[in-house]
């Protein structure tokens, strides 16, 4: 089975995960000035700019509903991560450069200036319905790269901050080397509220991802070239 989900110019899928019927879930961007998804067409307010885009397919690849996210004036704003939890609502981590970015009805908006990457958390319910949105970041460049769901349905995300510090709610983490690159872990409990916040200064240039397994969140590292680098557990209590 192959499928081609594409318009008349660029559109990237940056993560793909799977349920228990064997449907997927993607996420990425589109730059396109639309993109067909089964019977829904997702239309970009500013073409060539990338828009953020989520959809569910079955397991032939047909599109059952897919959804965009509206950002302000012409930017870049993505997808980077996707996961489940056990009720099958999705989780997707990713970024946005514009100045505020809406998802349904919640409208995030981007506290950096200059205006820059801020990192954009969302909850949908198995129908695609948003439950809640959160952004996270600082004053300067913030990407968020991974995200994966424990057996109590927190989930755990990852990335960069390019800035002093970056906030997840009441944690402020500290950058150690300045405006350079340090990564997070935060992990955030099922209503979106963040009980923990981590920070290293593991700097760029690497990939990171993170995994949940056995009360323990992994985080993955590996350089550009493809080489595996660093691996770091992190015990967690079931709360």
């Amino acid at each position: 089975m192959g499928k081609g989900l594409g318009g008349n110019k660029s559109e990237s899928s940056y993560a793909i995960t799977t349920d228990a019927s064997s449907n997927l879930y993607i996420t990425g961007c589109f730059g396109s000035d639309s993109i067909i998804i089964g019977n829904v067409t997702l239309y970009n307010d500013f073409p060539p700019y990338d828009e953020y885009f989520v959809a569910k397919l079955d397991s032939n690849g047909n599109g059952i509903w897919a959804h965009k996210a509206c950002g302000v004036y012409q930017s870049w704003d993505m997808g980077n991560s996707i996961a489940l939890d056990s009720l099958g609502n999705i989780y997707v981590a990713g970024q946005f450069h514009s100045d505020s970015i809406t998802f349904g009805n919640i409208v995030l908006h981007n506290m950096s200036n200059p205006v820059s990457n801020q990192i954009f958390i969302v909850k949908y319910d198995p129908s695609g319905n948003v439950l809640w949105a959160k952004k996270f970041g600082g004053n300067h460049s913030n990407i968020a790269t991974g995200i994966t769901i424990d057996a109590f349905n927190n989930a755990y995300i990852t990335g960069d901050f390019n800035c002093d510090s970056i906030h997840f709610d009441n944690f402020i983490l500290h950058s150690h080397s300045g405006a350079n690159g340090n990564y997070f872990i935060a992990k955030l409990a099922p209503d979106g509220s963040v009980p923990l916040g981590k920070q290293s200064g593991w700097a760029s240039p690497y990939i990171r991802q993170g995994n949940y397994d056995k009360r323990k969140f992994c985080l993955h590292h590996w350089r550009f070239h493809g080489r595996y680098h660093k691996i770091r557990k992190f015990h967690n209590s079931p709360a």
